[in-house]
């Protein structure tokens, strides 16, 4: 699994964190945002989380489409970086069990 930071969405909270990435088990390009926790007890505030099921963003295209609904941009490097998880570490060849098979 890659994982990489890129730039919050303008006007967004300078201590969100907004990172990329490709899973290649759930062969899928992700991306999340969270925002740090209102108290020093409290936990990191899910501000968006796609591409967290199988097959959901299969390349980096609806990956970007997908961000931009949230009004962030992938910087031009990460997508390069992007581009290369894929083929570098695989992608899962099926998604489900293997079929049984019958003797001969």
């Amino acid at each position: 699994m890659s994982r990489y930071t890129i730039p919050n969405a303008p006007g967004a909270p300078d201590k969100r964190v907004t990172t990329v990435g490709w899973d290649a088990p759930l062969n899928t390009y992700w991306a999340t945002a969270f925002d740090p926790p209102a108290s020093i007890d409290g936990e990191d505030v899910e501000v968006f989380w796609i591409g967290y099921t199988p097959c959901a963003l299969p390349d980096v295209e609806s990956l970007a489409t997908a961000l931009r609904e949230h009004g962030v941009e992938i910087p031009p490097f990460t997508l390069d970086a992007l581009l290369g998880d894929k083929p570098r570490e695989g992608r899962a060849s099926r998604v489900g069990p293997r079929p049984s098979s019958s003797p001969r």
